[in-house]
């Protein structure tokens, strides 16, 4: 008799343990805690970068501002001392204008002037914005065109820009970053909310000393030698500035004769007022060029013998 056959034995499966997963943070890149951090420190060196770069851009404008018065302050003087060797009347006086307003003629600049006896303009500075007409005569050097093809801008602020033949002499753009500062009742205030918005000096005829725009009919023939943007209010005399030690007097010189002031300058009388930085009893010149942000500035002042002095403050 055979035996039946058994249960069938089967063979469990192996069983076998499921691999973790790694998560696609931890395989291919960061985690969200990372991604953030890393985020933050970006946005952060982008911020001080932005915050360099306007600083910079600011500091531009200043600077800018403050070479072209420069340059045009040059250029009057050079024209006023060797206009009379190129026809120009010796009752004429080149000088320069700074309009600080958009509202006047559209954008604020600096440009040059030129001022006759009996022009009828007085202190209107714009006014006397010297235009050119390149088509009305050939130039008499390379540097100066003669005499006939000068004319003043007058109430035609559309002669700011090009028009035909007329073009403005030499005229520079300010940016928007840069204000003008000058002093107003015993405060530095900002030009374009003063009145008039416009500020302006002259140079002397063959002599190219600094003088002061008059109502007078026989100016600028006859003017008063001036000194711009000193620190302190109190005028200076002939002895004071340009007599040397233990000269003896010239003849028919007055050594006493006071030298006036054309933008008296200001001793601040608070700490930070009216820029953050200045001390009380610290001198102000009276003519500043002042970023938007206030934190840099570049006061600039001239001695009588028209040397323009810049410095930072």
């Amino acid at each position: 008799m055979t035996d039946a056959p058994g249960p069938m034995t089967v063979p469990m499966a192996t069983q076998r343990c499921p691999r973790p997963v790694k998560s696609m943070a931890s395989t291919f890149g960061f985690s969200a805690i990372e991604l953030m951090v890393v985020i933050s420190i970006m946005l952060i060196l982008s911020g001080l970068g932005v915050s360099s770069v306007l600083s910079t851009l600011r500091r531009s404008a200043v600077n800018q501002a403050v070479t072209a018065i420069s340059a045009t302050n040059e250029q009057a003087k050079t024209l006023s001392i060797t206009g009379g060797s190129m026809g120009i009347n010796c009752n004429v006086a080149f000088g320069v204008v700074i309009e600080a307003s958009s509202r006047t003629c559209g954008f604020p600049f600096i440009a040059l002037t030129m001022g006759k006896t009996n022009d009828g303009f007085a202190t209107d500075h714009r006014a006397r914005i010297l235009i050119e007409d390149t088509a009305a005569s050939p130039l008499a050097s390379s540097a100066f065109p003669s005499a006939s093809s000068y004319t003043h801008m007058g109430s035609d602020t559309g002669l700011l820009v090009a028009k035909g033949s007329k073009r403005p002499s030499m005229i520079h753009r300010l940016r928007s970053t840069a204000s003008i500062y000058t002093v107003s009742s015993g405060s530095m205030v900002p030009l374009d909310q003063s009145s008039p918005t416009a500020i302006g000096w002259y140079f002397q005829q063959r002599s190219g000393y600094l003088i002061q725009p008059s109502a007078r009919s026989d100016w600028p023939k006859v003017a008063t030698i001036c000194e711009l943007g000193q620190a302190t209010a109190g005028d200076k005399t002939w002895s004071d500035r340009w007599k040397s030690k233990n000269q003896a007097d010239i003849p028919g010189r007055d050594w006493s004769v006071r030298i006036p002031n054309l933008l008296p300058g200001m001793t601040a009388t608070a700490a930070d007022r009216p820029f953050s930085g200045v001390r009380s009893g610290d001198p102000i010149p009276g003519l500043c060029v002042v970023s938007s942000d206030g934190a840099y500035r570049v006061g600039i002042t001239a001695l009588a013998n028209g040397q323009l002095l810049t410095r930072a403050f």
